[in-house]
């Protein structure tokens, strides 16, 4: 079987956050994996930007890297509700590559809700870029406390859920890219 190719994206763009511990921890844990290739993509190491006239800075490497991806994985914490601009303005910068490939998405919170009110924010803007948002998410409260010293998940039944979160979006990233054969 062919290797799926995933990117864990960062979406925020607060330097040292539990956001970016956590997205690292992810990437770690996925490349792990025998059957995928995992890549890593921090949205606040690229020059976002909206010009005058509103259109929106596209930068061609990352436009070829999202478009030699299977899956994504959206790694974001709540901001007042919602999900930060940062990755809104990075999503909406590009198109055609999200086209028909699943996203996962994996929501964090200082509280205990996990990011929840932030994913159902994010949803209807993947839909509208053509994304395919699996059912299972990842849901990380108190995200200070997350990882202990070993930079490894405090919660013993997290992996549990993280391979059940994996299979899902690997299961739909086989599926959509034997689709477009």
């Amino acid at each position: 079987m062919e290797k799926i190719n995933l990117l864990v994206i960062l979406g925020t763009g607060h330097k040292g956050s539990s956001s970016e511990k956590i997205a690292e921890f992810l990437f770690q844990e996925i490349k792990k994996k025998s059957d995928v290739n995992v890549s890593y993509l921090d949205v606040k190491t690229l020059n976002l930007s909206v010009s005058d006239d509103g259109a929106y800075k596209v930068d061609e490497n990352v436009s070829k890297q999202l478009a030699e991806t299977d899956g994504f994985i959206i790694v974001f914490p709540e901001y007042n509700h919602s999900f930060p601009g940062s990755l809104k303005i990075f999503l909406d910068s590009y198109y055609d590559e999200y086209l028909r490939k699943p996203v996962g998405m994996v929501g964090i919170s200082s509280g205990v809700f996990g990011g929840a009110r932030a994913m159902m924010s994010l949803i209807p803007v993947l839909r509208r870029l053509g994304m395919v948002v699996i059912q299972k998410d990842l849901n990380i409260g108190t995200a200070g406390s997350f990882l202990n010293e070993d930079n490894q998940a405090r919660d013993p039944e997290f992996n549990k859920r993280l391979e059940v979160f994996l299979q899902d979006l690997i299961w739909y990233a086989s599926a959509l890219k034997s689709a477009k054969k």
